[in-house]
């Protein structure tokens, strides 16, 4: 009980309204609790008329108001803070997935290269579902799938006996999840990004999409 109060206590002063608020409202209702109980304190006609008119439930509303804004303010604030932390957090993941798909380059004489960059688009589908939702990371998957299909690259670079195939796959990916690095920079793209990078372009967001058609690949 008594931590709870605490608690509480300890954000009031973080939910108080701006100072000069606070000022300009305390002297206007210092001056109509005044006059209530002094009529006769000499103040101008052209104020005491407006203050004298005021009902108290009026001030109680304004008061509870202004400390409602405030809050919400608060809370707004803590938020965007929030957000912008979240995003630089996700910004960093995700230039790391882009150091982790450069350095796979060099692996790509190996014998299990393609067990390697199949590990890592699931990464990266898995970070965009983190970051943008899962609604992303499936567009994501579809644009590519669409664009680089990793079985396609896979027997192709088996019929070859060549990785240059899976390379392509890979630099393709790269390309596209720079792409969306680069829109965490302008706010509003970010929150377009479902639809900047799907396969068909922007969509009309007053049309449903079928979840049938929203895929991942599978382990």
């Amino acid at each position: 009980m008594f931590r709870a109060l605490k608690d509480r206590l300890w954000l009031l002063p973080l939910t108080l309204p701006p100072g000069g608020i606070l000022f300009l409202l305390g002297s206007f209702q210092l001056g109509w609790i005044l006059l209530m109980f002094f009529p006769g304190i000499p103040i101008p006609t052209d104020l005491r008329a407006p203050l004298v008119r005021v009902p108290w439930t009026a001030w109680v509303i304004v008061w509870l108001l202004i400390f409602w804004l405030s809050s919400l303010e608060h809370a707004l604030g803590r938020k965007r803070k929030f957000d912008s932390v979240s995003a630089k957090f996700f910004k960093a993941y995700l230039n790391n997935l882009l150091a982790s798909g450069h350095a796979l380059f060099e692996r790509s004489g190996e014998k299990d290269f393609y067990s390697h960059i199949n590990d890592w688009q699931h990464r990266v589908i898995e970070a965009l579902g983190i970051g943008l939702g899962h609604q992303a990371s499936e567009l994501f998957f579809q644009k590519m799938d669409t664009l680089h299909p990793l079985t396609k690259a896979y027997r192709e670079s088996q019929d070859q006996r060549s990785q240059e195939p899976l390379l392509r796959w890979l630099q393709g990916h790269l390309e596209e999840l720079d792409a969306i690095r680069s829109s965490l920079e302008d706010p509003k793209l970010l929150e377009q990004a479902p639809d900047l990078h799907s396969p068909e372009g922007p969509r009309d967001k007053g049309k449903p999409q079928d979840p049938k058609q929203l895929r991942l690949p599978p382990r």
